[in-house]
């Protein structure tokens, strides 16, 4: 990627990010869940599953290799392009909320999930991805 990471240079992928998607998984689950009468933990997790965009639709926009311009690449390739490589990471924790909804009925899983799904393993991840 050719841009310095920072707020306003990445607002674009930001926004789809912080979101599109999880919107994206609330519309999913919600006609998952009421239109075609799953249980929710199957919803929200085909919304997480399906949500993120598909990095070979955007494989055929993305940028290219680094070059010594900054603004070498237009705003929709650098947007598609980051955010196809962020948003499995942001999909993994709703992942994990899914699977906690479905092992514990429904009851007592949302303390659990944010302290070892959301804190802990997304941190660890963040720690070994360095």
């Amino acid at each position: 990627m050719n841009r310095p990471f920072g707020r306003r240079a990445w607002s674009s992928t930001w926004r789809l990010l912080g979101w599109t998607l999880p919107l994206t998984v609330l519309a999913v689950a919600a006609a998952a869940y009421g239109l075609l009468g799953w249980p929710l933990a199957a919803a929200l997790l085909l919304g997480a599953v399906l949500a993120p965009t598909d990095p070979v639709l955007a494989s055929d926009v993305q940028v290219g290799e680094p070059v010594d311009s900054e603004k070498a690449d237009d705003e929709v390739r650098f947007t598609l392009t980051s955010e196809a490589g962020l948003n499995d990471g942001l999909a993994f924790p709703l992942v994990y909320a899914a699977i906690a909804l479905a092992v514990s009925g429904g009851v007592g899983w949302i303390a659990e999930w944010t302290l070892v799904d959301l804190l802990y393993r997304c941190a660890a991840g963040v720690v070994c991805g360095c």
